[in-house]
């Protein structure tokens, strides 16, 4: 299979992954374990990017390789870190999105992977390279959401007052 087609399976398994995480309150999830909590807006504003970074990646494929391969990359790094990994930091407890990241994202992110190996696309040094990158990518979200004390992180575009102490 091109990866072109791996790229458009690729987007495709990340919009139901998507739809599987909101169904299941993934929102609701992160707050429980972290205390922040993420809007609608910040939800979907940044998974709308992650969906259109698959289509560029599917449709750039055939020119510019290593765009699908960045997706597949940022797919392996969501299911292993933030899906298996936090399973394992919090002993088990179930993480919305588990589903698809398992039976969608590895065999999906893996075929790709192997597909540009198989072509000579992906050497040792643009795997750790794509890797590296799809690390960097799903990072953005989490400082933003940690960082962040306005609108987007906050219920109902309050921000949170900190306490002074005189």
């Amino acid at each position: 299979m091109t990866l072109t087609a791996l790229g458009w399976m690729a987007t495709a398994a990340y919009t139901l992954h998507i739809a599987e995480e909101y169904a299941l309150g993934w929102r609701d999830w992160v707050r429980s374990i972290t205390g922040r909590f993420v809007s609608n807006r910040f939800f979907f504003g940044f998974n709308g990017l992650v969906v259109v970074l698959g289509a560029v990646g599917a449709m750039t494929a055939g020119s510019w390789p290593c765009t699908a391969l960045l997706f597949a990359a940022i797919m392996l790094v969501n299911a292993t870190f933030f899906h298996i990994g936090s399973m394992i930091w919090k002993r088990g407890r179930f993480s919305p999105g588990l589903f698809t990241a398992v039976v969608l994202f590895f065999p999906i992110g893996l075929w790709t992977m192997k597909a540009g190996l198989s072509t000579s696309v992906l050497t040792p040094i643009r795997l750790v390279g794509v890797l590296c990158a799809g690390l960097l990518l799903h990072g953005i979200p989490i400082w933003i959401l940690l960082a962040r004390e306005g609108t987007m992180a906050t219920p109902a575009g309050r921000s949170r007052s900190r306490v002074r102490s005189s």
